[in-house]
């Protein structure tokens, strides 16, 4: 039952991390054709207010890769060479 949750859990945050991603590929698009017609003053506007939206978007997106990362690290293997992390340590 507890890996059945999980899943689900994993399918909807992969629906919310979508939806973020295309929120914020239309807020870029949006943002280039507005620079593309930056002569006018309330054009100048509407371009703050893009990138306002895509630095939120870009931020939203960082916090639910962070949290799906939370949520999911016991699950996590290594895939470093111990020989190789002791050996970045020694220069450190």
């Amino acid at each position: 039952m507890r890996e059945l949750h999980l899943s689900i859990f994993q399918h909807k945050y992969c629906d919310n991390y979508l939806l973020c991603a295309h929120q914020l590929e239309f807020k870029q698009r949006e943002c280039i054709d507005l620079e593309e017609r930056q002569s006018a003053q309330s054009c100048e506007k509407a371009i703050h207010e893009a990138r306002s939206s895509i630095h939120g978007l870009e931020l939203r997106k960082t916090e639910l890769n962070r949290d799906c990362v939370r949520k999911n690290i016991a699950m996590a293997e290594s895939i470093m060479d111990p020989s190789i992390v002791c050996f970045a340590i020694d220069f450190v």
